[in-house]
């Protein structure tokens, strides 16, 4: 079966006006709840958004060889819309037919659930530092999506340094990554352009922002971590899933652990490959961006001051002048703005300089016709003579000279 699992928006917590849909009910035999339940697990980045095609195959409930430290529980499946099994860690045995691809990064059910259809599942904890085996961190190539993000990724590593001295330690590194996006980036999940294409997930790293901030919603924190530790040559991804708040899990009657996931416990977060499992990392800070202080705030109120006996009004005086009042609004609405002024006068002029050159012409023009006209009447005699008068003065004023 060739599936698509399209990479969604997945908010950090519902609107005030929405509620909260429940999906499962999960019950462990341990001493303590995993956060994270992982449903999908996300590598293939193309630029615009995460997307993989995945070869999903029908499977039976085997998946690995049991652990000593292996979580025993079951997943109750409360809304039929649910098909994929959120899982603490990597699948061990699923008891359903389901389907799965090669490198297990979902487990889907095989048909879709009923209402309260219960799975058995045993999965491997979720890794930590400590229990890793090995430290080694997985390699990736560089390709054409991350080469650019190298030298941002090293700054970012140099200024959250001691003394601005990168450590040698790419886990170190990305420690450094994850405390800076943390503790100076702000998380806001209704940011402009909180989209993922790479154009603004660069534009968020840099701060290019009207106010310099960089701001973006939790998807843009989790692909840009996994971007950036792609970019040093680590093998990471984007996870897909549930995290359970602490006081949603209660004890049940047979001793275990339960807790009821509900759609306000949809996350993400970035995974990096180590010792060959996959660490969790949490660039996203804990709380969301304040809101700018409030424009129409009321100014702090002051101490009335002690009441001041009147002071008398100055005597008058006869030698002084009578002052009329003025109103200013009127006679600033008579005045005439400055450069106003000065075009009109320089207009008046221009205007008495033309005025002689004017008549002159006119005066010109008018002799010249009065002759014309007096040349064109009269007998044919008269007439020819006056004809050829204005044919030799036009030659003439063409400049011309007649013999």
């Amino acid at each position: 079966v060739h599936a698509r699992v399209p990479f969604v928006r997945l908010m950090m917590a519902q609107p005030n006006d929405m509620t909260a849909v429940a999906l499962h009910r999960v019950q462990v035999d341990t001493a303590m709840m995993p956060t994270r339940w992982r449903t999908a697990a996300l590598d293939d980045y193309d630029g615009r958004r995460w997307e993989p095609s995945l070869d999903l195959r029908e499977i039976g409930g085997r998946l690995a060889a049991d652990g000593p430290d292996d979580i025993v529980g079951t997943v109750e499946f409360e809304n039929e819309g649910q098909q994929l099994v959120p899982l603490p860690g990597a699948p061990v045995t699923v008891d359903a037919a389901i389907q799965t691809d090669p490198r297990r990064t979902l487990v889907r059910l095989s048909e879709r659930p009923e209402a309260g259809l219960t799975v058995d599942f045993r999965s491997r904890p979720a890794p930590t530092i400590a229990s890793l085996p090995s430290l080694v961190v997985g390699f990736r190539p560089v390709d054409e999506n991350v080469s650019g993000l190298t030298e941002l990724a090293e700054t970012i590593v140099a200024d959250a340094a001691p003394n601005n001295v990168p450590p040698p330690d790419l886990l170190a590194r990305l420690r450094l990554i994850e405390s800076t996006m943390r503790n100076e980036f702000l998380l806001d999940r209704e940011a402009l352009g909180g989209g993922l294409q790479r154009g603004l997930i660069v534009r968020f790293l840099r701060g290019d922002g009207e106010d310099g901030e960089r701001r973006g919603n939790a998807e843009q924190f989790v692909t840009s971590f996994v971007l950036l530790a792609r970019s040093l040559g680590v093998d990471a991804r984007v996870a897909t899933g549930f995290v359970i708040d602490p006081a949603a899990v209660s004890e049940d009657e047979g001793g275990g652990l339960v807790a009821d996931i509900t759609s306000d416990h949809a996350e993400v977060w970035p995974e990096i490959s180590v010792g060959g499992d996959w660490l969790a990392f949490d660039p996203v800070p804990d709380t969301e961006a304040a809101d700018t202080e409030d424009e129409n705030q009321e100014p702090p109120q002051q101490s009335p001051a002690a009441p001041q006996p009147p002071t008398p009004p100055p005597p008058e005086s006869a030698d002084e002048p009578t002052i009329t009042d003025i109103d200013e609004s009127d006679e600033s609405d008579d005045v005439l703005p400055a450069a106003v002024v000065v075009g009109l006068r320089t207009a008046a002029v221009i205007g008495a300089l033309l005025v002689p050159i004017v008549l002159v012409i006119a005066l010109i023009l008018g002799v010249k016709w009065r002759q014309r006209r007096r040349r064109l009447r009269g007998p044919p005699a008269e007439r020819i003579r006056g004809a050829w008068s204005v044919a030799t003065n036009r030659l003439v004023d063409a400049g011309m000279s007649i013999t």
